[in-house]
């Protein structure tokens, strides 16, 4: 169940409490008094990190749609697609968080392929934080933030994926005539 006790949640366990927090993620603090108010009227709420004014970007890789075999085709074009913060999501799949510089604006492709996403303008769900199926959200032991361990910068090509992106154009489709049958 969704900590918002709203039996129509569309995305249980992964968005913020509006009660709590009303601009959503433009709620966040670090301000430890509303934190803990926030604890004590939702014990069981999940934990999220925004990623822009955090200077990250997290690779999201989701094998229920395909990020498995995406992000390994990925890897066998670019090299090994590596931060020293690795998380391990709630649903089975991962993210793979990475540093931007911060101040100015960055301009990234809002997908790698199939099941792999890049996030920057939102926010990911953290350990202890529960997924909807029951399973957890954890850092991997050796790249645990709360241990010391930060992001490796973000690899140059991925920036260079969005600045080369196509520019989409609308083409007719071929006109078949239709047979007598």
């Amino acid at each position: 169940h969704c900590a918002c006790a709203s039996a129509q949640c569309k995305t249980p366990a992964k968005h913020p409490i509006s009660r709590a927090a009303p601009a959503g993620q433009n709620s966040a603090t670090l301000d430890s008094e509303q934190i803990e108010r926030w604890w004590a009227q939702y014990p069981k709420a999940n934990i999220g990190i925004v990623l822009a004014p955090s200077s990250l970007v997290a690779i999201d890789i989701d094998p229920r749609n395909g990020g498995l075999e995406t992000i390994d085709d990925i890897e066998a074009r670019h090299g090994p697609l590596e931060s020293d913060v690795l998380a391990f999501t709630g649903g089975g799949g991962e993210h793979r968080v990475f540093s931007v510089p911060s101040g100015g604006a960055v301009q990234l492709p809002g997908k790698l392929g199939p099941g792999v996403d890049v996030k920057h303008n939102g926010y990911i769900v953290v350990e202890p934080s529960s997924h909807v199926s029951g399973g957890r959200y954890a850092f991997e032991a050796s790249s645990d933030p709360l241990e010391g361990a930060t992001p490796s910068p973000l690899p140059d090509w991925i920036r260079d994926l969005a600045r080369a992106a196509p520019v989409a154009t609308s083409v007719a489709p071929e006109r078949v005539p239709v047979s007598e049958d």
